[in-house]
């Protein structure tokens, strides 16, 4: 697994009142200008008229990929102390979408040759949390009353200390292929609140069309949100095979879950016209 992402110990004596980790007094007089979608994630959805498919902001349409900027995803909410800590998270992201869209431009090819990846699993889901707190904190996603989503306080803990019991049942789910996958240069993310207090439970994720979860919860029936941490993504066409490994912290993971290419679709992406 790549170097563990760790937020710094030291105190500085200083919270900076715009930062969604004042509480650690580890905080920089600056506060930053930072994607609350990671910029690294960005740069690989962009299309060549320099805008992104996205899905879950509380100012867009709920149903549907809308095309925006990337500068409407700035939002001021972390020092810079904190967003360097935090920064390298944005590589694991960057490294499955990479990925993915590797193996399909492989399988695109005439001469497919089988592709083999890894990626570090809690990464991923440290930066999950550090994408929602961000969003929460900038009141890019809200609820339909308008009001603002909490998150449980566990969620920092998390971000926070790499070495931290992750409760029974919390992390990431990968969906089970049920239908039609469409890979798209896209991003989509749409939480699952309580509706008394607005705090999020879930979020449904797709990185170019591969559905996870992330769940902050221990669910009922865990098989509906997908395979908890599984140990490979397995993508076939005909006799090729590809592969993203998940490097996870513990011996104990998931299944592995395989994708097999059916075609290409040269339309316009259905996300776009739910």
């Amino acid at each position: 697994m790549k170097n563990t992402v760790y937020i710094p110990s030291r105190t500085t004596g200083y919270a900076h009142p715009k930062c969604y980790l004042s509480h650690t007094n580890g905080c920089s007089t600056k506060i930053t200008g930072e994607h609350c979608i990671s910029h690294n994630l960005l740069n690989r959805i962009e299309k060549h008229n320099k805008t992104v498919d996205v899905v879950g902001l509380g100012w867009l349409p709920r149903d549907r990929l809308t095309s925006i900027g990337k500068k409407n995803l700035v939002s001021t909410v972390l020092c810079s102390q904190h967003n360097s800590a935090l920064s390298p998270l944005d590589s694991a992201i960057g490294d499955l979408v990479e990925a993915i869209s590797s193996i399909d431009a492989d399988f695109q090819s005439q001469s497919p040759l089988g592709l083999s990846y890894s990626v570090d699993g809690l990464q991923m889901e440290r930066w999950v949390l550090k994408t929602l707190l961000g969003l929460v904190r900038s009141g890019q996603i809200k609820q339909q009353s308008g009001e603002l989503f909490t998150l449980k306080v566990k969620c920092l803990e998390l971000l926070c200390k790499p070495a931290a019991r992750w409760p029974l049942g919390w992390g990431l789910y990968v969906a089970t292929p049920a239908e039609m996958v469409h890979h798209s240069s896209s991003f989509e993310l749409l939480p699952v609140s309580n509706p008394d207090t607005g705090e999020i439970l879930a979020v449904g994720l797709k990185f170019n069309g591969i559905a996870m979860n992330f769940l902050m919860g221990k669910p009922g029936h865990p098989a509906a949100f997908g395979v908890r941490r599984p140990r490979r993504l397995i993508f076939v066409a005909g006799p090729i095979k590809s592969q993203i490994e998940l490097l996870w912290p513990s011996r104990k993971q998931g299944a592995a879950i395989t994708f097999s290419h059916v075609g290409i679709y040269r339309g316009t992406s259905p996300s776009h016209a739910l």
